[in-house]
């Protein structure tokens, strides 16, 4: 059932469901523990409906029981109860035989919220359109709201613990450990020490400038994308690059996994001998299904919005990198604008979202802070607390991986790739030698 507003648009509303719900509360408490916490009084359309479950709400987060009585104290003594709502709490409590059916009630009355909430969305954009607003914020606002009513749409994954031990043994007894949701960077000495990038991962890569943290995760794209498989079914990936176009990114690429010299690439005076190399990198990647976005304004909404957009297109999307966080911008209507450390956290918390959301890796790039320049030389292994503007960076990545250089002029690779936070492995030093000429890294037989 639905009612007209005022523009003879039908409203997604039912009255019978909403008077079912509040029933079930009201006949049965066990069910107010189960849903409460669930709704928000904007889910009940009726104005009315929407009080008596306020009042329902604040008896179950008070910890005091719920029933026709208490509700109708409740109401009374926050002014908010009507001439005859005593009788008509009462007329709730027999409107059901019983409250066996109160899971289909939620779903239908919650499915009419999220309805009404993407009907306001596209109303306000469509506001905004005819009173000839900035087109970009129009779009950042409506993908804004659409995230939110995406959040709330979500629903429940939880188990039992028995639902994961079953999984536990059974992937025991076929002896062969689940990689499904596993993406092998295909550097051998990384992939024993972390088992691969894990699908819902927030991954964290950070160094000072010039380090190499941009070339090292365009190889780790290649190794993951387009090393093994250029096929219909090869992975899916996506490339944020608010620091450099394409078309450098592009010529990284094939330098790095081509060993076509970069300056050649650079200059467009790629030798004979190398000619034969480009023209084969050049249809190896024209068959490949990795999107480079090198927008010079990016938001967590804008790379979630073009996200879905490629997996609407590919029907997958496995990889996402985003180079770099310092870079990016908090969505228009942050309540955080103007304080950076806020403005961090509030990123890296809505990029956690997007791993879980897409159920892939996100790789994250970061900027590393100054303060590792200034220490003494033999104290210049960077550190978690190295992380530039926010704390909130260590606290929301699975995975926190450093470049450095390595001082150590004795031992092999002139470059450290340190494990310094691993939520599901060890910790450890994985060594590369950088190679100028190819913007590439090669692991290093030797490793601590």
């Amino acid at each position: 059932m639905s009612i007209v507003s005022k523009k003879n648009v039908p409203v997604p509303y039912s009255l019978e469901l909403e008077k079912s719900l509040l029933c079930c509360f009201l006949i049965d408490p066990s069910i107010v523990e189960i849903i409460c916490e669930k709704l928000i009084p904007d889910h009940f359309f009726v104005e009315r409906h929407k009080t008596i479950f306020k009042a329902i709400q604040e008896l179950y987060n008070n910890g005091k029981p719920v029933d026709l009585v208490t509700v109708n104290d409740q109401l009374e003594m926050t002014k908010k109860a009507e001439v005859d709502i005593f009788d008509y709490l009462y007329y709730l409590t027999n409107f059901i035989p019983s409250s066996a059916n109160y899971v289909y009630y939620y779903n239908q009355i919650h499915s009419c919220y999220l309805l009404r909430q993407f009907i306001n969305a596209c109303e306000e954009g469509i506001r905004g359109a005819h009173n000839k607003e900035d087109i970009s914020i129009l779009i950042n606002n409506f993908n804004q709201e659409i995230s939110k009513i995406e959040d709330f749409n979500k629903t429940s994954t939880s188990h039992h613990l028995s639902y994961h031990v079953d999984n536990i043994i059974n992937e025991l007894n076929t002896q062969k450990p689940d990689k499904s949701n596993v993406l092998l960077t295909e550097f051998e000495n990384l992939d024993n020490a972390i088992n691969g990038f894990r699908k819902g991962d927030l991954i964290v890569l950070a160094a000072r400038p010039s380090v190499g943290k941009t070339s090292f995760a365009l190889q780790i794209a290649y190794n993951i994308l387009l090393k093994k498989d250029t096929s219909s079914n090869a992975k899916v990936g996506a490339f944020f690059s608010i620091e450099m176009n394409g078309q450098i990114l592009s010529k990284r690429i094939i330098s790095a996994n081509y060993d076509v010299p970069m300056k050649d690439l650079i200059n467009s005076a790629v030798q004979s001998c190398d000619q034969a190399k480009l023209w084969g990198a050049t249809l190896q990647l024209k068959r490949s299904r990795f999107y480079v976005d090198d927008s010079e304004t990016q938001t967590p909404a804008s790379i979630k919005f073009k996200c879905q957009q490629i997996k609407r297109e590919r029907g997958q999307i496995d990889l996402i990198i985003i180079d770099y966080l310092q870079l990016l911008q908090t969505n228009v209507n942050s309540q955080y604008k103007g304080n950076k450390v806020l403005e961090v956290a509030e990123i890296t918390r809505q990029l956690k979202m997007l791993a879980k959301a897409f159920d892939c890796p996100v790789l994250l790039l970061s900027q590393l802070s100054r303060n590792i320049e200034t220490r003494d030389l033999k104290d210049k292994e960077p550190k978690l607390s190295d992380l530039r503007d926010s704390g909130a960076i260590e606290q929301d990545a699975d995975m926190v991986l450093f470049l450095s250089r390595n001082e150590n002029k004795k031992s092999k690779g002139n470059i450290i790739l340190s494990i310094a936070k691993n939520r599901n492995g060890p910790l450890a030093n994985v060594k590369f030698n950088w190679i100028g000429e190819y913007v590439k890294f090669v692991e290093c037989d030797e490793n601590t």
